[in-house]
């Protein structure tokens, strides 16, 4: 609905999973429930909002509900669900990989509120580049040594 689109029909069963139909979407909806913790997201406002009393409870709801995110959606990549392979698998599993990295990261930094968002940000692009070019680099020598 955030892009415009429609849910057309719902299925949910007990034994059999179930499925969404929408008129309308992109590698963001169908990959969301991956990589965006609802629940963790939640805790989180609520321990800003509760920050002096009820804080502490709030910030432990945020880690059970991050393991839940974490073991769910490995649980979903194990049994193979459809929508990962319908925007290709290495596309979708490297990028639940990234977005991971990125939100609870985020959310781990704002929990213990021991660096700035800016920084975590910085040094996780200079991380990534820095691999991405060994890779470009171990991908090429390899190359040069079959031809």
């Amino acid at each position: 609905m955030l892009f415009g689109g429609k849910i057309d029909e719902m299925y949910i069963s007990r034994n059999r999973g179930g499925f969404t139909r929408y008129s309308r979407g992109n590698f963001l909806v169908t990959l969301a429930p991956y990589f965006f913790p609802l629940y963790t997201l939640i805790f989180l406002a609520l321990s800003f909002i509760a920050k002096d009393k009820y804080g502490a409870p709030f910030v432990f709801l945020c880690g059970v509900s991050t393991s839940f995110h974490i073991l769910l959606t490995v649980y979903s990549i194990k049994i193979g669900q459809p929508d990962l392979r319908k925007e290709g698998l290495a596309f979708s599993l490297s990028f639940i990989l990234l977005m991971n990295i990125l939100i609870l990261g985020t959310v781990f930094l704002l929990i213990s509120n021991q660096g700035e968002i800016k920084n975590f940000l910085f040094s996780g692009i200079v991380v990534f580049k820095n691999y991405f070019l060994n890779l470009i680099y171990n991908v090429a020598g390899y190359f040069r040594n079959i031809y």
